[in-house]
């Protein structure tokens, strides 16, 4: 989950609450003590901003120093903006009191409704632009282009009619993209002398609504072993009458307007046009390609799915997936039920910090309200006794916090006026059923993939926090994740905190290609959905006719599963960055860590090319710096088809 404010003075991957002040309020904000302290947060952060802005205003770009000190201002507007924006977005999705919770809640919204006006500024954006480009280093140069970049895909350079007309714009995004997720798992309704005869047989899994005459179906039971209930199930959730329909097209629209207001031929075009894949043209080059050497793998794993539940390829069906890789979880990995203990799991990973770069994770005191749980660790990166970051933890499972697992950035690294580096700061928040945490399989994925995130920002050492850590392209950001799961499967990593090694399999390399089809669907989708279409057509043919090219499964008439799909939001036009990011890191990987995975050499080339830099460099130049080279589409694809295979020769169904 990201806290991105698709606003141009900060960008945020990923995001949450930070400062290192003392005071001992939450996260150690002096101003924090109660709720009501968000008001007072409100006020200073404003005028802390306020003070900055006229700055802002007042300098004259005539020379280099001139302009170093416009840059070192914008980047000192963003802190002030992110540390409160991020810390009240922190509070408001993990915090248990409701009182912090909309407290925190208003401070966001103040917060941006201020930057709001600011994207509006034409003098703040003429700062930027009367910049002399050239005299700026390269990582000053991409922080500079980075701000004018996200002014400029606003509509900040146009007429007046027009700005008016992009601003309008933004305001009816935002409102659609509220409505559209808010309404992603809202239940279906359906009466009960309608319903059809499996959903009555079962009725006592759905919750009652209107004296019993209607049920609520708010989620498809996958593993039920009658099929007709799986099946009846998903035809209602995820039925094509979903209201979401109109939102969906609504916010299509509105996108597709805006893009071209700005001068970009499709949103798409406007999403990646500073990515690794730079247009949707190699996106779709891409996953066409990887699609083409996937799908006859998926379409074997078909005959296996069939075997497991006991049924024919041919009549396999959409609902079905989840229950055949969970009996294959069960029949064939005699460690299928084996639980790490996260002690055990946080040797390893310190095993490998301190293995690849010299880095030392410490357990630290937490000061009385610190922390928003009583279960939150707190731990701190030290290199030589230097520190080098802080990262909260909140390992458990609550129902008042944020159900997905998910780093979060919570202060970026930045050089400050004296000399002295802002440490980064950031929050892992992952749910774990028990206590102490034991973890399964999937879990101990999702961990190893989140401290990919983390160590990203804390071994960040960008000048400014504008492109520090995970602040970086999407296609980018998830390459530090997907490479700590390749460390995870490695037998050196394994064994360093269970005995289980090497014959530890994962799940996750069950049925690959089909799940890797299923990505490829969506990004697609993605992709199409952002494309050229201005929705001549309803978005269910679009995605019936995608579904029939990109699916070993056909798909289900009457059915819309992509009005619940929350990334349609969140992503627009990136999601292929998780298909993306697993090729490079599959490269890299092959090249640097494949014979020794505890190089030190290697890890300290990693981090040199690529972590330390966050999004200060172009992200395809720290990949050439890593690799050696730049990697085309076919190297990317047959990087990810080599994993998918070595995923399947360690399987025996």
């Amino acid at each position: 989950m990201a806290f991105v404010l698709a606003r141009v003075l900060f960008r945020s991957y990923s995001s949450l609450p930070g400062t290192t002040r003392g005071g001992g309020g939450l996260l150690n904000h002096p101003l924090l003590t109660s709720p009501d302290g968000f008001h007072s947060l409100i006020d200073s952060t404003l005028e802390s901003c306020n003070d900055i802005v006229r700055q802002i205003l007042t300098v004259s770009p005539t020379n280099q120093t001139t302009d170093k000190e416009t840059l070192l201002l914008f980047d000192e507007l963003s802190n002030a903006i992110c540390q409160s924006a991020d810390l009240s977005e922190c509070i408001r999705l993990l915090h248990p009191d409701p009182s912090y919770v909309t407290a925190a809640q208003s401070c966001s919204a103040a917060l941006g409704g201020y930057v709001e006006q600011l994207n509006t500024s034409r003098e703040l954006y003429d700062a930027i632009k009367d910049i002399n480009m050239e005299s700026l280093d390269p990582v000053s140069y991409r922080h500079a282009f980075s701000l004018l970049h996200d002014f400029e895909i606003s509509g900040i350079h146009l007429s007046k009619d027009k700005r008016e007309k992009a601003l309008k714009l933004h305001k009816d995004i935002l409102y659609l993209s509220h409505a559209f997720t808010e309404q992603c798992p809202t239940p279906s309704l359906i009466n009960t002398k309608s319903a059809p005869p499996s959903i009555i047989r079962h009725r006592h899994l759905f919750s009652d609504h209107d004296s019993s005459q209607n049920l609520y179906i708010d989620s498809v039971p996958y593993l039920s072993g009658d099929p007709e209930l799986r099946r009846d199930c998903y035809k209602e959730y995820y039925s094509s009458s979903h209201p979401n329909k109109e939102v969906l097209d609504a916010l299509l629209r509105s996108r597709h307007s805006l893009a071209r207001l700005v001068g970009y031929d499709t949103f798409a075009h406007r999403t990646l046009a500073d990515t690794m894949a730079g247009s949707p043209e190699v996106v779709m080059e891409f996953l066409n390609a990887l699609n083409d050497k996937i799908q006859p793998l998926a379409e074997q794993e078909l005959y296996e799915m069939a075997s497991v539940i006991g049924t024919t390829k041919d009549r396999l069906e959409p609902w079905d997936f989840p229950l055949a890789l969970d009996r294959a979880k069960k029949n064939l990995f005699k460690n299928s039920g084996e639980h790490f203990p996260l002690s055990a799991c946080l040797k390893g990973l310190r095993f490998l910090t301190k293995s690849l770069f010299d880095v030392d994770i410490e357990l630290t005191d937490i000061n009385p309200g610190e922390v928003w749980d009583d279960s939150v660790q707190k731990f701190t990166f030290k290199r030589e006794g230097e520190v080098l970051g802080i990262l909260y933890c909140d390992w458990l499972n609550r129902s008042d916090k944020l159900a997905s697992d998910c780093q979060f950035t919570i202060q970026g690294g930045r050089e400050r006026r004296d000399g002295s580096y802002q440490i980064p700061i950031s929050t892992l928040s992952l749910s774990f059923h028990s206590n102490p945490p034991l973890l399964t399989q999937h879990a101990l994925e999702n961990l190893f993939h989140e401290m990919g995130h983390a160590l990203h920002s804390i071994l960040g050492r960008s000048p400014y926090q504008n492109t520090s850590g995970t602040r970086c392209t999407t296609d980018f950001a998830e390459i530090p994740s997907n490479l700590m799961e390749l460390f995870l499967k490695d037998d050196c990593v394994i064994s360093s905190f269970t005995n289980t090694a090497p014959s530890l399999n994962f799940s996750s390399n069950l049925f690959p290609a089909f799940k890797t089809q299923e990505q490829i669907l969506y990004s697609v989708m993605d992709q199409v959905f952002h494309g050229p279409h201005p929705l001549g057509s309803s978005t269910n043919e679009i995605f019936s006719g995608l579904h029939d090219r990109y699916s070993v499964i056909p798909h289900t008439s009457g059915t819309s599963w992509y009005l619940r799909f929350t990334h349609l939001y969140s992503y627009a036009g990136e999601y292929y960055s998780y298909l993306w990011s697993r090729s490079v890191a599959n490269l890299i990987w092959k090249k640097c860590f494949s014979s020794n995975p505890l190089s030190r050499t290697s890890g300290r080339r990693y981090e040199e090319a690529m972590l330390k830099h966050g999004g200060g460099l172009h992200p395809l130049d720290m990949v050439r710096s890593m690799l050696g080279y730049e990697p085309s589409v076919e190297e990317l694809v047959n990087a990810y088809c080599e994993e998918i295979n070595n995923m399947k020769e360690s399987m025996t169904l």
